[in-house]
């Protein structure tokens, strides 16, 4: 886990950034605990420094950890929803294709059970966690000078900071081209799942269910290895498969009301 102060062109202010680097085979819940502590440490020194740079300069990491440490586990538990349907859990002990589609099928998740699905599959079934996030672009984004953070606003217009030498209309192009996808993989010794999506999905233009925003499923079940699978995402031509999972409370929702 890393992070950087991104500041605007003129100093005055900056964007705090937080990456995670591709995730391989942790304790989920010892993992993001660990980056609750990092985070809340890192902000709380960000906040005693715009008050009183000197006097936050006396301040300790020791101190800080702990008071983050004293308020690890309600950070934790603020990220649960303890809702996951107990059909979607028997995943963890199925090892066939045919069962695994039929305990997916019509099933829907939300960020939070999500949390609690990576959590419990640890605690209850000794799953370890993987997460990757893979970002493909055109070869000719990849020669020029990106800023360091920019996304288009409702207006459609580029908000951006950091040196680039690319024009507001090439960045829309890269936004508009890019292919990223981030798949969770949950692991335990020959046998493996994965839920993972494309940012595509999440903008609803995804050619299911009118472009409602949905997790794929794929699994070591459909004889394929994990590395297979993994370098599929890293080239931006994922396996497919038929298994979607609504995704709900993110991203593009379809309208169901009549």
């Amino acid at each position: 886990m890393r992070t950087e102060k991104i500041w605007d062109k003129d100093n005055n202010s900056f964007l705090r950034a937080f990456y995670h680097d591709n995730i391989e085979k942790v304790n989920p819940v010892e993992y993001y605990t660990n980056f609750m502590i990092f985070k809340s440490m890192v902000l709380e020194r960000d906040m005693l420094e715009s008050k009183d740079l000197i006097l936050a300069k006396t301040v300790p990491d020791s101190f800080l950890r702990k008071r983050a440490e004293e308020h690890s586990s309600e950070l934790i538990a603020s990220l649960r929803s303890d809702k996951v349907d107990e059909r979607v859990l028997k995943i963890f002990e199925t090892f066939r294709k045919k069962d695994q589609e039929k305990l997916w099928k019509n099933q829907t998740i939300n960020p939070d059970q999500l949390c609690d699905l990576i959590f419990l599959s640890f605690e209850k079934y000794g799953y370890l966690y993987s997460h990757y996030r893979f970002e493909i672009l055109d070869s000719g984004s990849k020669s020029k000078m990106l800023p360091k953070a920019f996304h288009q606003n409702k207006d459609g217009q580029i908000e951006k900071i950091g040196k680039t030498n690319v024009s507001d209309g090439e960045l829309k192009n890269v936004l508009l081209h890019r292919k990223v996808i981030v798949a969770h993989i949950f692991e335990k010794d020959e046998c493996w799942h994965s839920l993972f999506l494309t940012y595509n999905s999440l903008k609803g233009e995804e050619n299911w269910n009118n472009g409602q925003a949905h997790f794929h499923y794929i699994s070591s079940a459909f004889n394929l290895t994990k590395e297979e699978f993994i370098e599929s995402m890293r080239s931006g031509k994922y396996l497919s498969t038929k298994i979607h999972i609504t995704l709900k409370d993110y991203g593009h929702q379809v309208n169901t009301k009549k």
